[in-house]
């Protein structure tokens, strides 16, 4: 399996493998760099960097809000979008239309 980590899927950041030394059973788990959003701890390297791959590709477009006064919000979830290129509150990438 390669060590390559996918961005983070809330904020697009960075993340690094980490693991816990215990005394009786060691831990691995990712952390993003930039958000602090994280994997559950896994018994393997593996494991952990599985469960940060793993994840559906989410994918949403800015739309602008005639409703409120957000000037433009994420198609996927609704919420205010403040620049970047993954929504803020979901993790969706942005795509252009």
């Amino acid at each position: 399996m390669a060590d390559e980590l996918k961005p983070c899927p809330f904020c697009g950041g960075w993340a690094r493998v980490y693991k816990f030394e215990r005394r009786l059973c060691d831990s691995w788990h990712v952390i993003c760099y930039e958000c602090g959003a994280g994997t559950d701890e896994m018994r393997t390297k593996e494991g952990a960097l599985a469960a940060w791959n793993r994840r559906a590709e989410r994918t949403c477009q800015i739309i602008e809000d005639g409703y409120t006064d957000n000037p433009a919000v994420c198609s996927y979830c609704g919420t205010h979008y403040d620049g970047g290129r993954y929504c803020t509150y979901c993790g969706a990438k942005v795509v252009e239309e």
